[in-house]
């Protein structure tokens, strides 16, 4: 099948004047079906998305940050709301967890408070902002094991 070029109205006025292929930068506006943009082919490793303003689609890199975490005794992370980043993701790997050795998921906003126990073989998504912190981990016989996705 052969590529298909798109045509537009020609106006002159309020009066269609003729037909003429889109010339480079013009575009069909969301509220038309379009994409409210002007795109090109994205470059490797690139993925379409939603820009800044929420008002059209353009390429952009995939932003993510992993970690994989291994908190021992003492440790802990203070309040934080992840920055940058709009969604925090938390797999607990640990498969068993005792209350006694900490490390819960405490939270905090304008209404209310509380904390998430540790869940082993679970997941927490957290959309930003959000304060939050993980409790001091207190004399586990294991480490508190986590992977972490920011995007």
């Amino acid at each position: 099948m052969s590529v298909k070029v798109p045509i537009r109205t020609v106006f002159d006025g309020s009066t269609a004047t003729g037909l003429a292929e889109y010339q480079s930068g013009e575009f069909i506006g969301l509220t038309h079906g379009g994409l409210g943009a002007s795109l090109s082919i994205g470059s490797a490793g690139q993925v379409l998305k939603v820009n800044s303003g929420g008002s059209a689609l353009e390429f952009g890199n995939v932003e993510a940050v992993l970690n994989i975490d291994n908190m021992t005794d003492g440790s802990g992370i203070n309040w934080h709301d992840d920055g940058k980043h709009q969604y925090g993701i938390t797999y607990y790997i640990n498969h068993r967890w005792n209350d006694l050795f900490g490390g819960e998921l405490l939270f905090k906003d304008t209404y209310s408070k509380g904390f998430i126990p540790l869940v082993g073989n679970s997941i927490v998504i957290i959309k930003s902002p959000f304060d939050h912190k993980v409790a001091p981990i207190m004399n586990p016989i294991i480490p508190r094991k986590t992977i972490q996705i920011f995007l």
